[in-house]
């Protein structure tokens, strides 16, 4: 299976409004700080015009959604009321999966490694007791650059979870194995003793360390 018909495999329907509050949510991360890419999209409009560009935001007033757009070449932006939008376009998926040209490169399986060792002898730490951190048995190349990027955001979740101490004496009294996984849909459950954090290939899906914070909040 090639990059592209994994891409399209992992892919889910999305209602436009769905979609577009997403690429809302994509905007207001790159404004936080994180890396990512922002996507190419045209809303095909019902007054069958077409509008290129970056959505920049989406905003609710007065029980109507708007969506902020960047129509490049020029510095210019359109307001679109959600009510004449009948379709998104996302062009080129597949790049949009891929890091941002700013991003860390994928670490070796060694060098995951020894990162896992150092975030859970921090944890340990921070909790007062003992998590063990683990990989996936079978480790793909391709899995190393998102496990690497989950590493750091799921170190400083969980750090700020054992910062309370509601948090702390639930992270030692519920949680014994910490499992890293890559999988189509991004969560955080708990089953048994073992908190299984998933996290995903596309960008623009992985859960930043606040919406990780809250999922192990959640599932504790």
């Amino acid at each position: 299976m090639n990059d592209g018909e994994r891409v399209l495999r992992e892919l889910t329907a999305r209602a436009p409004e769905r979609l577009l509050e997403e690429l809302g949510d994509v905007s207001r991360r790159i404004r936080s700080g994180e890396s990512l890419r922002r996507p190419r999209v045209t809303l095909h409009m019902a007054s069958a015009r077409d509008l290129h560009g970056y959505v920049l935001d989406v905003g609710h007033e007065a029980g109507h959604m708007t969506v902020l757009l960047h129509t490049p070449p020029e510095w210019n932006v359109a307001h679109v009321p959600m009510k004449s939008i009948e379709a998104v376009t996302i062009h080129d998926v597949l790049g949009l999966s891929r890091p941002p040209a700013d991003a860390p490169p994928a670490p070796s399986r060694l060098e995951l490694r020894r990162r896992l060792a150092g975030a859970e002898s921090a944890i340990a730490v921070q909790v007062g007791a003992p998590i063990a951190f683990t990989l996936p048995e079978q480790l793909d190349e391709q899995d190393l650059e998102p496990l690497g990027a989950l590493l750091p955001a799921l170190s400083e979740a969980l750090e700020n979870v054992a910062r309370d101490e509601k948090g702390r004496v639930s992270l030692q009294a519920k949680v014994k194995r910490v499992q890293l996984a890559v999988g189509e849909q991004p969560h955080v459950t708990l089953v048994g003793d073992a908190l299984t954090v998933m996290t995903v290939n596309a960008h623009p899906r992985r859960l930043a360390p606040k919406m990780l914070e809250r999922a192990i909040e959640a599932a504790l």
